[in-house]
């Protein structure tokens, strides 16, 4: 759920949609226009790196077709991949989508996105490689890669299992004291495993309509748990 209340002083606003299902799309991008807000979409299968055949483009391709809205395709895949990372943007930009959003690491030292970003010198390649290829050649590469098994609109196992197992949770964004009330501006949104925390979505359910406090004081970057709250 998205708390779109919060978000009317933006011009447009980026949704991603990567990982949702197609009704969780809807209703996100049904209470933006409640809120008056331009939603950028961003699409991408969010795991690190990401093989190029668990990017379903058929899910890609309706929701470009059904919203009618700017997507931006977030790509992933690692430079050694078959398909190339240039090669599976050029497909994107082919089937509509407004721009790409790629990871850059300056050294190849960085912890968490050597495997799926691009350096400097392979950003410039990319460049190239988005200017001069046809459209025609990148029609060309819809083969197996690009199609899902099972509902082409469907989240794919793989998906489920990500989605599983690192759903957004509820983080304090800074120290609070104890029987204190939250709110928005306490928090922030995580990904974090499915063994520990509230899920985000949860915790916006429950403070529309509810007063959640902390039962004791909690440090910052505290995951909650339901038993430092408590619901009247």
């Amino acid at each position: 759920m998205v708390d779109c209340s919060r978000l009317t002083s933006f011009r447009s606003v980026g949704f991603a949609v990567g990982g949702l299902h197609l009704n969780e799309i809807n209703q996100a991008l049904s209470n933006a226009e409640e809120y008056n807000i331009s939603p950028v979409l961003f699409y991408g299968f969010q795991t690190f790196p990401t093989d190029a055949a668990f990017i379903n483009f058929h899910r890609l391709n309706h929701i470009l077709i059904s919203t009618a809205l700017p997507v931006i395709y977030a790509d992933h895949t690692p430079v050694s991949n078959s398909p190339s990372p240039a090669e599976v943007c050029t497909h994107a930009l082919t089937l509509g989508c407004a721009g790409i959003e790629r990871h850059i690491i300056l050294h190849q030292h960085d912890k968490y996105d050597t495997v799926s970003a691009s350096s400097p010198d392979e950003l410039g390649t990319l460049k190239h490689y988005l200017t001069n290829t046809s459209v025609s050649h990148s029609l060309e590469l819809q083969i197996d890669p690009f199609s899902p098994t099972g509902s082409p609109l469907a989240l794919s196992c793989a998906e489920l299992d990500y989605r599983s197992l690192m759903q957004k949770k509820v983080v304090l964004a800074r120290s609070v004291l104890a029987l204190c009330q939250l709110t928005l501006d306490d928090v922030v949104f995580k990904r974090a495993h499915q063994s520990s925390g509230i899920l985000a979505i949860d915790f916006l359910n429950l403070i529309q309509s509810k007063t959640v406090t902390v039962v004791a004081g909690l440090s910052a970057d505290t995951v909650i748990e339901y038993e430092h709250i408590s619901v009247i």
